[in-house]
């Protein structure tokens, strides 16, 4: 949205932090939880988990192609959600 856009929106909604959503720390994440988001699928959940088992904690999140199972793309959709710490 332009700047014009988002001052006329702004007197119909606020955000507040604690509405903000909570990132998922793939680090430490267990399966079944990660496997809850809506961009995931199970399987690609139990590969994102599987390589970092044997593998070790990310670093970044782009490490997560080097799963090869998130394109470009599904990777920039999630991006906002998941962290490393």
């Amino acid at each position: 949205l332009d700047s014009l856009s988002l001052a006329s929106l702004k007197q119909y909604a606020q955000i507040f932090p604690d509405d903000l959503p909570k990132k998922l720390n793939i680090n430490v994440i267990e399966l079944e939880e990660l496997a809850k988001h809506p961009y995931l699928t199970r399987r690609k959940a139990k590969a994102i988990i599987n390589f970092r088992t044997q593998h070790g904690a990310y670093q970044d999140i782009d490490e997560l192609i080097s799963v090869r199972v998130l394109t470009d793309k599904e990777l920039e959709k999630i991006r906002p959600y998941l962290s490393t710490e």
